[in-house]
């Protein structure tokens, strides 16, 4: 069989969502960076609460279950892309779409419960 290419195999809109999901990765990483590790700075560096305190606003919750769904979904196409582009045997290509969406369902409940559940706990 020759190869096609995700772009003739009808992943035009997978590459599309990959390029216009990376950019706006990018806005969201440098975002999160000078905010979560450029802010309130002290002696020692910057301090949990400070961090703690913008994690547990609506704001912050929101953008990073954003930057978390986003991030997921994209490794989970650009992954999804590979397995079409180069797995020819349709079970092995079957098994590895199974085992990439599972494990991009399982990152993806375990942080937006991580985001959703957390609580500052002031130190004693």
């Amino acid at each position: 069989m020759r190869y096609k290419g995700s772009l003739r195999s009808g992943g035009a809109f997978g590459w599309f969502y990959q390029r216009l999901s990376g950019l706006v990765l990018i806005v969201l990483l440098l975002v999160h960076w000078g905010i979560m590790h450029h802010g309130p700075k002290t002696a020692d560096g910057i301090e949990y609460l400070d961090v703690a305190t913008r994690l547990a606003t609506p704001f912050w919750k929101t953008f990073d279950l954003l930057f978390l769904v986003l991030g997921i979904f994209h490794g989970m196409n650009g992954l999804l892309m590979i397995v079409r582009d180069y797995v020819r045997v349709p079970w092995q290509r079957g098994a590895l779409y199974s085992i990439v969406v599972l494990l991009g369902l399982v990152f993806l409940i375990l942080g937006a419960l991580t985001v959703i559940s957390f609580q500052v706990k002031y130190p004693a």
